[in-house]
């Protein structure tokens, strides 16, 4: 055993229980933060030029890791290094930058060489990562190298309830990665145990779902907003599920995701998705053949508006959600003709607002009423989303973000969103969605030849009495990278 001091090295041997000392592991370098790997003793020094170092006791000899240049530049500012190994491989921690607190992981090969007589010792970089990121200063004080057993057997120690309030109280973004840790943890993530636990602690996170369309196969499939260990953020395809209907509604409640339409792989015309789990549930046909063009929820209840064999009048239909049972299908006004543009399909205040290339229509679910909003019809608003009984749209054509509030009849536009607006002005498409009081406004961009989806997300203020509409954005980056897509829906989804 080899351990040291400010001063000296020493040596145990506990066969002879002899102590002894090393002056030429002492000699030069004060060791700290090391581990071994196959015998050799590996450290990173960070007084001397930031290199990692290598002590072999059988040759009584110290070399520095070669290949390694690319690394040690990368963590040159970082104010803190500590060594690992992990399955006869080196593992190197280090913060990349003093403004962003957080940690990343490099875990190297070593390789034994000789060359003109010497022996030299050189690194590999295996892969290189952000693992933690958070709001807090962090450092390492130790690793451990765990066999896989030694791990699982780790978790029976602690009650089931524990390890669950435990995991009850962790974003639902780490799910994936903990579900990696063992069998054990990948059923707890999926547990109906641990999502009734997160809502009884109110530990519940509105987040945001994705319809996109590949234009590539024209298959439509489901993606989550996911942020990411170094604060970044990506759409992530939530795998086995079945392909989505081109011509279909969309609509969330609470975990769920409510979807009508024509399947090409599912027998039914509407099933419901469960986002905790990732599993689909058959729900009771619509008793007539329709074409949903745009679907929205009031009080519990989801109502679809398509049209059935005449392509010219719209026909409306109400799928209650506690009884999953559908209502006789209700009338639409007579001017209500041809395609709803799709996705144009909003709910505020109670009552829902509906928009064709022609007129605007709300109806008020209370009293079985149509009615029309002249003002509102002032703008071909597209792709809208709803936030404090708020109607918030890109207009492209003037590169504006406009609000519409019902309760005053009155468009604003927002403002403070001058740079995002500029970025997003000649973006092929774009779309906002909302989730958890906040704006998200997702458009595609250009770099060279591969082409990104990026998304914004936008905190709102009302300034002058409720006058004035501002917008601040907390983040924007570039969250799907390369194949040509875009937006069929955004959805607010409670897990």
């Amino acid at each position: 055993m080899y351990t040291r001091d400010a001063r000296n090295s020493f040596v145990y041997d506990p066969k002879d229980s002899k102590w002894e000392t090393d002056k030429r592991l002492n000699m030069l370098f004060k060791w700290e933060g090391g581990c071994v790997v196959d015998d050799v003793l590996c450290y990173c020094d960070i007084r001397g030029g930031k290199v990692l170092r290598a002590y072999d006791p059988r040759k009584i000899s110290w070399v520095v890791v070669k290949g390694l240049e690319r690394l040690v530049a990368e963590g040159r500012f970082s104010e803190s290094y500590y060594t690992g190994s992990c399955r006869g491989k080196l593992v190197l921690f280090f913060s990349k930058d003093r403004r962003i607190k957080g940690i990343r992981c490099a875990q190297i090969s070593l390789e034994r060489r000789h060359h003109q007589g010497r022996s030299e010792i050189w690194g590999k970089i295996d892969w290189c990562d952000d693992v933690l990121f958070l709001s807090d200063d962090l450092f390492v004080t130790k690793t451990l190298d765990v066999k896989e057993g030694a791990m699982q057997s780790l978790i029976p120690s602690l009650p089931e309830e524990i390890i669950v309030d435990i995991l009850a109280r962790v974003g639902s973004c780490y799910y994936p990665k903990l579900s990696l840790v063992s069998k054990h943890f990948r059923s707890l993530v999926t547990s109906h145990e641990l999502y009734a636990r997160r809502s009884l602690l109110g530990c519940t996170e509105h987040s945001l779902y994705v319809v996109l369309c590949n234009r590539e196969n024209g298959n439509y499939q489901l993606y989550a907003l996911r942020q990411k260990a170094n604060g970044n953020h990506s759409l992530v395809l939530i795998p086995s599920l079945p392909k989505l209907p081109r011509k279909g509604g969309f609509v969330a409640v609470g975990s769920r995701i409510y979807v009508f339409g024509r399947f090409k792989s599912v027998p039914q015309n509407a099933i419901s998705i469960d986002c905790r789990y990732q599993t689909v549930h058959p729900l009771p046909s619509m008793n007539v053949t329709m074409s949903v063009s745009v679907a929205d929820i009031i009080d519990g209840n989801i109502y679809l508006t398509g049209y059935c064999s005449n392509p010219t009048k719209m026909v409306m239909m109400v799928f209650n959600t506690e009884t999953e049972m559908w209502e006789p299908k209700k009338t639409t006004p007579e001017t209500m003709r041809g395609y709803l543009w799709a996705c144009e399909c909003v709910v505020m205040a109670g009552k829902m607002y509906m928009s064709d290339p022609s007129y605007n229509f709300v109806y008020d679910p209370k009293e079985s009423k149509w009615e029309t909003d002249k003002m509102l019809n002032m703008f071909k608003w597209r792709k809208a989303r709803v936030v404090d009984d708020v109607l918030y749209y890109y207009d492209s054509g003037w590169g504006v973000l406009r609000a519409y509030d019902p309760k005053g009849s009155s468009w604003v536009v927002v403002n403070g969103l001058e740079e995002l607006l500029a970025d997003a002005r000649f973006s092929d498409w774009s779309y906002t969605g909302s989730y958890g009081g906040k704006l998200a406004m997702i458009f595609t961009k250009t770099t060279g030849r591969t082409k990104v989806i990026r998304c914004a997300e936008i905190s709102l203020e009302r300034r002058r009495q409720g006058k004035e509409i501002w917008g601040k954005v907390e983040w924007c980056d570039d969250v799907l990278v390369g194949g040509d897509f875009y937006v069929k829906k955004t959805l607010d989804v409670i897990v």
